[in-house]
């Protein structure tokens, strides 16, 4: 499909089917013709927004979420873009807490077609075509232009510097979570090269909030900071006291900048979150330093935050968790140590071919946590077969191996009992899997 007929599609699903025919991780695109393209569209953040812009390895969405539910706790608008989706596509645009309507999504997916057609038209050679993710970035700026958000809180996709959300210039701030060893063949085959990746969302004399404790990357963040006059803001577990596990929930204080020491309740099992709310509570003070100091606004807003396959109880004793990396499966494996199991834990895995399922599997059987472990294949092209699932069942200790995702489920969830729990991670294509058999 060309974009002239692009302009013609009449419905949401239509444009969805058309934003789903582009591979998912084809080329990243030319960061200067999307640019142009971006300042073609008229979408520069002329209406004064606040801007957040999240990278990181591992808990952008979780931060990027906490920030949200401070700000709606506080009863302002805010202007939510994530990725991935889990189950509707719709979630990676939200206001307000809720995902844009089918109709707003048609009406800002028309408006960018029509643009990029007469973009080429204008422009003979430049031949600019928006990629998967630049396609759902730019209808989101389009919606939240519309309705003039105040805050626009902005995940980057894949890296940040050639990242499409790197288009837009007046950030507030630039928040960067963990960084570990992903997408090596994009991003670099070193924390070092990938944090200068990530470094490339920091703007001149802009604030910089980051997760600290990696010598590594703390030196090319320092760095990068430094050379624009960035001021530099830290988050790390020396900021972490008396932390405290149940399966109510985590609490813990926090030695924050603006607030000093505060104690926090989650509502969550995840430990990995405790960081991820600590940056977000930072980022939200340095652009926010007029905000009383009374700190029960922003204590209920991350007590009451859920994000969806982090850690997520699906039943009483299952629970999903969309740990796809080497570091994000060793943050599910503390916080599966830290739960109050009193039976046996049985475990659901799966991962797509461009990670080391080899390197997390063995650190899942190492760990001796799981008593009995299954694989599977999930329903995406980048996925691991059943072959190849099978060629790794020995590193996990012998792991069953599934003709499917359902299936394994139905199995593994078949044999609990009581006291027992099913844990789902490897991939949040497995937990997106699963979620849309539930709501089907």
């Amino acid at each position: 499909m060309d974009y002239i007929n692009a302009i013609k599609i009449n419905t949401y699903e239509d444009a969805v089917s058309y934003i789903s025919s582009i591979p998912r991780f084809a080329d990243k695109d030319d960061f200067v013709k999307m640019q142009t393209f971006y300042d073609y569209l008229n979408l520069k953040e002329d209406w004064n927004p606040v801007i957040y812009h999240v990278a990181g390895t591992n808990g952008k969405g979780s931060t990027c979420a906490y920030l949200d539910a401070i700000y709606r706790e506080y009863g302002e608008s805010c202007a939510l873009f994530t990725s991935p989706h889990l189950v509707d596509v719709r979630e990676r645009i939200r206001l307000d807490s809720k995902l844009i309507a089918k109709e707003e999504f048609l009406l800002s997916f028309n408006n960018i077609a029509r643009a990029l057609y007469a973009f080429n038209e204008e422009r003979p050679g430049m031949n600019y075509c928006a990629t998967y993710f630049a396609w759902y970035f730019f209808i989101a700026m389009d919606y939240y232009k519309r309705a003039k958000a105040p805050v626009l809180i902005l995940e980057t996709g894949l890296g940040g510097r050639l990242d499409a959300t790197n288009v837009v210039r007046d950030k507030s701030v630039a928040v960067i979570t963990e960084i570990g060893l992903d997408h090596m063949e994009y991003l670099g085959d070193s924390k070092a090269k990938i944090a200068c990746e990530k470094a490339g969302i920091i703007r001149e004399n802009t604030p910089l909030v980051y997760m600290a404790g990696n010598e590594e990357t703390d030196t090319v963040l320092n760095e990068v900071a430094e050379s624009r006059k960035a001021p530099v803001f830290t988050v790390g577990r020396h900021n972490i006291e008396n932390l405290l596990c149940s399966n109510e929930g985590i609490d813990f204080s926090y030695n924050s900048v603006y607030y000093k020491n505060v104690r926090l309740h989650l509502n969550t099992i995840a430990t990995y979150q405790v960081l991820n709310a600590a940056l977000a509570i930072e980022a939200f003070a340095i652009t926010n330093k007029s905000v009383p100091r009374d700190f029960s606004v922003i204590s209920k807003a991350v007590a009451g935050m859920q994000w969806p396959g982090r850690m997520e109880f699906i039943k009483e004793n299952v629970v999903f968790d969309g740990a796809h990396n080497v570091d994000g499966v060793t943050a599910f494996l503390d916080s599966v140590r830290m739960d109050a199991v009193k039976g046996k834990r049985r475990l659901l895995f799966s991962a797509v071919t461009d990670k080391q399922a080899d390197v997390e599997l063995r650190l899942i059987a190492e760990s001796g946590l799981f008593d009995s472990i299954g694989l599977t294949p999930i329903d995406s092209s980048r996925a691991l077969s059943k072959d190849e699932l099978n060629k790794l069942a020995n590193i996990a200790g012998g792991a069953s191996v599934y003709n499917d995702a359902w299936n394994a489920y139905e199995e593994l969830g078949g044999e609990l009992g009581k006291d027992d729990r099913l844990y789902v991670c490897g991939s949040l294509y497995l937990v997106g899997e699963l979620k849309r058999k539930f709501t089907s």
